[in-house]
């Protein structure tokens, strides 16, 4: 007999579970296999009416030949592509498929179904019977998907999409904020109560830190109808733009309406979050530990939140504690820049771990400009790590950065003259 390669098993299970799986979808929706996979096998395009709506979600697919325990299919998982799952906007949807019952259960993958400050390599996950594939009601899928798109994209209700704002709403879901806008504006032109689109706007402007341009659009919103969730958005500008411009007044009108809203009964880790960021603003470092912890209990795997409690532990002297929870964010976020930044030059500021300290802090500056908007002591501790080092020419060369964008800041004034000072001290 001719010698001829053999055809794997597992090659024939994941052949039917895709096939399994493609009967399963409903016909018009689009079902695209990834090229490459990174953890990530599917993604499916949501249509309404014969038109793809722009909504999506990604599938990830096992197949077993068979499974004894009659509750859960128990799914491993690397930790890499968890976090890819999680940075994405669209949700994922883990599908096992099992050939001796010829049938496929899944479950959506949420932002709290594992912790990721666990320091594991991979996690294994529970997908319920109960959510048979072939019995699945794909109407209340498609409604939690454009759920999870609004709320990820802190939006009230989930917008009705149609030929006219088709292109300005997908721009706005891909994150493309400039381009959004130019469409947002002339569609609030021809209707000025569309509350959804001058929320969209006040979001996009917010993106691109034009917070004054977007509290403008949050008021018409809140003017026409109130709502939590635009009162939120309104606390979370106001917060930036008291920050930016140095205005305690405008940071305490948002924690104002912080109070307003947690008053109301409203809860959400935006909520807690952006309180307990605002009170760090003005120097309530410790009140806003609470918050931040309430953020953490509700979603234990947001870098930002355990980057921000590490700050506070940071301006109150617990250095231990700050240094757990930047690494609890770099853990979830590798490349972070904030949280990158803050370990750093907290190294360098009360461990005495110069060169630590600065390659941390001079990873994070290339990996973000935002400190060239509103934050200049990414300069000053930059300059001041290489000054300790009697790295006069860094030291200038990153003070005199700082200066060019700040020019005002009267910490980076005083350094150039201890800069200059400490050269002639040293070269005498």
């Amino acid at each position: 007999m001719e010698d001829l390669p053999n055809r794997h098993r597992n090659h024939e299970i994941e052949t039917l579970s895709e096939r399994f799986l493609n009967n399963c979808i409903p016909l018009g929706w689009v079902l695209n296999p990834f090229k490459i996979d990174y953890g990530t096998d599917f993604n499916c395009e949501i249509a309404r009416d014969n038109k793809v709506t722009g909504k999506n979600f990604t599938i990830q697919l096992k197949g077993k030949e068979n499974e004894s325990n009659n509750k859960t299919i128990k799914i491993k998982l690397k930790k890499t592509t968890i976090n890819r799952w999680l940075n994405k906007l669209e949700p994922t949807m883990v599908v096992a498929y099992i050939v001796e019952e010829n049938e496929a259960f899944w479950m959506w993958f949420e932002n709290t179904t594992v912790d990721l400050t666990l320091k594991n390599e991979s996690y294994v996950i529970s997908v319920p019977r109960f959510n048979r594939l072939s019995k699945t009601n794909w109407e209340n899928v498609s409604q939690y998907v454009e759920e999870i798109f609004s709320k990820r994209n802190l939006l009230y209700d989930i917008p009705k999409i149609d030929d006219e704002n088709e292109i300005a709403w997908k721009s706005f879901f891909e994150h493309k904020y400039e381009k959004a806008l130019s469409y947002f504006y002339d569609l609030i032109k021809q209707n000025p109560k569309d509350t959804s689109i001058l929320e969209a706007i006040a979001l996009s402007e917010y993106q691109l830190f034009n917070y004054q341009k977007a509290l403008i659009s949050i008021n018409k919103a809140l003017d026409i109808e109130y709502q939590d969730n635009f009162a939120l958005n309104k606390a979370s500008i106001l917060t930036e733009q008291g920050f930016i411009n140095n205005d305690n007044y405008r940071i305490l009108e948002a924690i104002e309406l912080y109070e307003e809203i947690l008053l109301s009964g409203y809860s959400s880790y935006q909520l807690f979050y952006n309180y307990g960021s605002a009170l760090t603003k003005i120097n309530e470092y410790e009140k806003s530990i609470n918050y931040f912890e309430q953020a953490i209990k509700i979603n234990p795997n947001k870098s930002e939140v355990w980057n921000n409690l590490g700050n506070s532990y940071m301006n109150i002297g617990q250095h231990k504690l700050e240094m757990e929870c930047y690494d609890n964010a770099l853990l979830i976020t590798p490349d972070m820049p904030e949280t990158l930044f803050s370990k750093g030059s907290s190294l360098f500021r009360y461990f005495g771990e110069i060169d630590e300290g600065l390659a941390l802090m001079l990873q994070a500056s290339e990996k973000s400009s935002r400190h060239e908007i509103d934050n200049p002591y990414v300069f000053f501790w930059i300059s001041e790590a290489y000054l300790s080092k009697n790295d006069f020419k860094n030291a200038t060369d990153w003070n005199a950065k700082g200066l060019s964008f700040f020019s005002m800041d009267d910490y980076l004034k005083n350094q150039k003259q201890k800069i200059e000072q400490k050269k002639i001290t040293t070269n005498s």
